[in-house]
């Protein structure tokens, strides 16, 4: 929190006491704790976070990732300062141990005796004793069923090796990583893992993205850099994995780049480091301080040494096929679309050319007619984190929301109502901007498993008319 004085501030000067051990020290220092321990740190949480003692929560942390922990801290005072009641119960579903750290798969639910709902998440917690006492060094939410695809034996703890073969690459990290399989529906891509030493306040996330046309990584970088509004960054310098960086000839199809961003007063850094090959990209994001990602350069160079393609053969439009297939299971047909898992069909005006594209959603397509204009987008969401289903409020809240960002407002809304062509639930909209022109037609599908959005803007060869009697194209088969 650059500029301002933390509220954990004394916690972070602790911990910084703490990881100031020799190493050689920590090498030799007590084994990592055990299962029944941790357990018993995790029902110790429980009570503090029921007993609505944030005070008492924060004494449980000793972290090595600040930024993290201070987002970890925050998130439970606002929860612990809200109207609604809430009590959690967490369990231990997996542990493990690395070096003198314990590492647990716990698995929570939070439930609001106000509202009768529940949240569920599940996170990897590492710690490790200080001073006689059992502190939480990490916690980060993860994706369980990609953490169980990770290798490993018996009760040894998972390998740090990712294998997907209809993304044709794989990447294995060293020891002194914690790998955390991400939720994609959060981080907006295919797939995700983030790496984070737990002896250094440095984390790399590596995730796999789809475009929707081949762009230079050099372009792509620059992108980012708005999106992170950052205020400095170094130009996109050429930039290869390690093991691609010496062939020669170097393969035509492999492109990549490096950049370094940062916000002006604060010592933290973003390195992107991305190769491309035709539509599809991996991202590699390395964060800490500029000091910290020098010092750990090896470390960092061998991670991204672990990184390797199945087949740099492969032709580049038959990957992105295979990606899009793997993890959206959508197909389109000329101007048709179809969904397979959830059973949604739309039938594309004649002419319109549509793709697809990777995101937060279960699926995003979109329309463009020929001469460049009109532009329809279809989108199937999941419910939001922690719900187990959809409702129409949980909707209303994520489409309101939607509409703040865009700077548009309803000027029509059939509210919703009993659904048709396999929807539990519909509602129907026109959105307007500043000066009350109709802008865009919505229709959205709604079930307990998907919210599906149908946009139309009303511009070029699609008017109102015709956008209405597009609209009646969705439906579902289950």
């Amino acid at each position: 929190m650059t500029g301002l004085r933390s509220p954990f501030a004394p916690l972070f000067a602790l911990a910084a006491t703490a990881l100031a051990v020799p190493s050689a020290a920590r090498a030799q220092g007590g084994a990592a704790p055990t299962r029944a321990a941790v357990e018993e740190l995790i029902a110790r949480f429980d009570q503090a976070f029921n007993a609505r003692r944030h005070e008492a929560l924060v004494t449980l942390f000793l972290p090595i990732h600040r930024e993290q922990t201070e987002r970890t801290l925050e998130r439970l005072r606002l929860a612990l300062t809200g109207s609604g009641r809430l009590e959690r119960h967490s369990e231990l579903a997996d542990s493990w141990t690395m070096g003198r750290h314990a590492i647990a798969l716990v698995r929570a639910t939070t439930a609001c005796t106000t509202t009768k709902t529940e949240a569920r998440e599940a996170t990897l917690v590492a710690v490790r004793e200080v001073g006689g006492a059992l502190r939480i060094a990490l916690t980060v939410d993860v994706d369980p069923g990609m953490l169980a695809m990770l290798p490993r034996e018996r009760d040894a703890a998972p390998r740090g090796l990712l294998h997907c073969p209809a993304c044709n690459y794989r990447i294995e990290a060293g020891e002194e990583w914690l790998t955390v399989p991400s939720r994609s529906q959060r981080v907006g891509c295919f797939e995700s893992l983030s790496f984070w030493s737990l002896d250094h306040d440095l984390t790399v996330m590596v995730s796999v993205h789809l475009a929707r046309a081949p762009e230079p990584a050099e372009q792509w970088l620059a992108r980012l850099g708005v999106e992170l509004g950052a205020g400095e960054h170094s130009a996109p310098r050429a930039w290869l994995p390690p093991r691609y960086a010496a062939l020669e000839p170097r393969p035509a199809v492999l492109g990549g780049a490096r950049a370094t961003f940062s916000r002006p007063g604060d010592e933290q850094i973003v390195e992107a480091s991305l190769a491309t090959f035709g539509r599809v990209a991996w991202l590699f994001v390395a964060r800490g301080s500029g000091a910290q990602c020098e010092a750990q350069r090896a470390s960092l160079e061998e991670l991204y040494g672990g990184f390797a393609l199945d087949d740099l053969g492969l032709p580049a439009e038959r990957l992105a096929a295979s990606i899009e297939d793997h993890h959206l299971g959508a197909r389109v047909h000329g101007a048709d679309f179809e969904h397979a898992a959830s059973g949604v069909r739309f039938h594309g005006p004649e002419g319109f050319s549509p793709t697809l594209a990777s995101g937060f959603a279960a699926f995003d397509a979109a329309w463009t007619c020929p001469d460049g204009r009109s532009t329809l987008r279809l989108r199937g969401l999941r419910p939001p984190e922690g719900l187990a289903h959809w409702s129409s409020a949980a909707a209303d809240a994520m489409l309101a929301r939607t509409f703040a960002r865009a700077e548009l407002s309803p000027i029509l809304d059939s509210g919703w109502q009993d659904g048709h062509a396999g929807f539990a639930k519909e509602r129907r909209l026109g959105l307007r901007d500043a000066e009350g022109k109709l802008l865009r037609l919505l229709r959205v599908g709604l079930d307990e498993d998907l919210c599906v959005v149908l946009e139309v803007r009303t511009n070029g060869s699609l008017d109102a008319e015709r956008g209405r009697e597009v609209l009646e194209r969705l439906s579902r088969r289950r």
